[in-house]
């Protein structure tokens, strides 16, 4: 036996999806710890009813989240995801993939009519995951933002994505 080995866990896991409450905030910072001000930023526009951010728990505390916007592009039918992210041990057990269908659940409620959603072009893993969802590239676009640092220092986030739709039935 070697001193270092890789072991793969697969495992059931049973989680809750909910809507975000303040408090989840200091325990969604485990994916962008430094992001102070792009959080509070957001918890604003959920409270002003322009977004909302969905979490899967598991004894209530947040091991992935999603933020959709049913406002921004309302005007043409599009809901937007933005911000999915899974904790790295529990990648891989479809909760991704709840969350995304959780979303497009909410647009169509809504009645928007296609799903919108950015990702940073090297990530190849998120771009199979939605095209395996039926999401195909529409366009690609520069994504940028100031945020405010923990520290108080104001930096500029910027990324180049590919921008995916799917049709919603």
């Amino acid at each position: 036996m070697s001193e270092n080995q890789t072991i793969i866990l697969n495992f059931e896991t049973q989680y809750e999806i909910r809507s975000a409450v303040e408090s989840d905030i200091k325990d969604i910072k485990w994916s962008i710890p430094d992001w102070s001000s792009y959080w509070q930023e957001k918890w604003q526009r959920k409270l002003a009813g322009e977004l909302d951010m969905y979490l899967a728990t598991i004894n209530d505390f947040p091991i992935a989240r999603i933020w959709l916007n049913w406002t921004k592009q309302a005007s043409d039918g599009i809901g937007e995801i933005s911000s999915l992210a899974v904790m790295p041990p529990f990648q891989g057990n479809k909760i991704g993939t709840n969350l995304i269908n959780f979303a497009e659940d909410i647009f169509s409620q809504k009645a928007l009519k296609i799903s919108q959603i950015g990702i940073d072009k090297p990530n190849f893993r998120a771009q199979k995951l939605y095209e395996k969802q039926g999401y195909i590239r529409v366009r690609e676009e520069q994504d940028s933002f100031e945020y405010t640092t923990e520290s108080g220092e104001k930096k500029l986030y910027t990324e180049d994505c590919w921008i995916l739709h799917k049709t919603l039935v």
